[in-house]
């Protein structure tokens, strides 16, 4: 399968390579259009999309329009969105590949022009901004779920097993494209608004977004609940009712992370889970419904239970670090403009910024 997929490419690429020289000198092409739009020295930045050259020019009463509407392989020119556009077609990204040999300008960031007088109206600055941005993640897109449509395609006529290893493969490259989503669009935003493009690909955010810290997310969102019940008054019931709801959840959520540990590390049956559970009051059918729960999702109780227990544990420290900067507000504060990360990363923080 894997032979015959990479003959059929070679052939299909052998084939393009032809007809892309017959077509066009995308080199002739692109000297031609720089030239004639001012010369490297006027492009502050260049972007393509699916059928046209979007330039940012420094001047564009320098541009002679005519000369660029005749250069052979050029269908039109638009001024749009503060952008000079030129109409290609479907060679466009050929002519961007030529164009970035000549000026390097895929590694330039467009700059805004000085003393403006254009003037562009909301809606144009947001199709703009959007449009800069993702043009550029589009053909990642679009190989993704082509990809995509083969795994859906070729395991129904009998040519792809889906316990195959080909199978596991495409199937990992068909869904990169979506999975780091977050990075792509950091970048190409990044490009679009002139900020540092490695800072944007190293960004916590999207970083944390792919990787994912469960003991923080669900660590907090325990600690907030428990929190709120030293919040509660029931008609004058008080610390006595407020204690025995933090009692009785703390206590579910440690039974429930044992049971965890018990079936994920020791190996514990759904005989055994019974058995344990018996102790504290619970029938088989109880047993059975953790049981399985706990199968279908790994360590989910035990993020829950430690994650409550770091921030509560961090809650003590802070205490003993702040002495009398100490404030509750503070501390949440802290936690929230961190974000979700790993409970050293987070305590290392708090301490720095004591």
């Amino acid at each position: 399968m894997a032979s015959f997929c990479g003959r059929v490419f070679f052939i299909l690429k052998s084939i393009s390579n032809e007809e892309r020289e017959k077509s066009m000198d995308y080199e002739s092409v692109a000297k031609k259009i720089l030239q004639r739009v001012g010369g490297a020295e006027n492009v502050t930045g260049l972007v393509h999309c699916m059928t046209r050259l979007r330039f940012n020019l420094k001047d564009e009463s320098i541009v002679d329009d005519e000369a660029v509407k005749k250069t052979k392989g050029v269908m039109g020119v638009m001024k749009k969105g503060g952008q000079y556009q030129i109409i290609i077609g479907n060679d466009v990204g050929y002519v961007y590949e030529e164009l970035n040999k000549l000026g390097k300008f895929s590694n330039q960031v467009p700059k805004k022009k000085e003393n403006s007088t254009e003037k562009k109206n909301i809606l144009t600055m947001l199709m703009d901004t959007i449009s800069g941005i993702m043009t550029p993640v589009i053909p990642a897109i679009i190989g993704a779920a082509m990809i995509k449509v083969l795994l859906t395609l070729l395991p129904m006529i009998g040519v792809l097993n889906t316990s195959g290893d080909t199978y596991q493969l495409l199937t990992v490259i068909g869904d990169g494209a979506f999975f780091f989503m977050p990075v792509l669009i950091a970048v190409s935003a990044s490009k679009k608004f002139g900020t540092n493009v490695y800072y944007a690909a190293r960004n916590d955010d999207p970083v944390r977004y792919l990787l994912d810290y469960p003991g923080y997310s669900e660590g907090y969102a325990t600690y907030v609940e428990v929190f709120s019940y030293s919040m509660m008054d029931a008609e004058g019931y008080g610390d006595i009712y407020q204690q025995m709801n933090m009692e009785m959840y703390e206590y579910n959520l440690a039974l429930c992370s044992r049971v965890d540990l018990g079936v994920h590390y020791e190996g514990w049956k759904k005989k055994d889970v019974r058995a344990y559970l018996r102790s504290f009051g619970m029938d088989d059918s109880q047993a059975d419904e953790l049981f399985q729960m706990i199968i279908e999702n790994p360590a989910n109780y035990l993020s829950y239970y430690i994650g409550y227990q770091e921030f509560h544990e961090l809650l003590t420290d802070y205490k003993k670090m702040a002495g009398n900067k100490y404030s509750l507000k503070a501390y949440h504060t802290e936690i929230l403009d961190a974000g979700p990360c790993s409970f050293d990363i987070l305590r290392r923080r708090i301490e720095s910024n004591l």
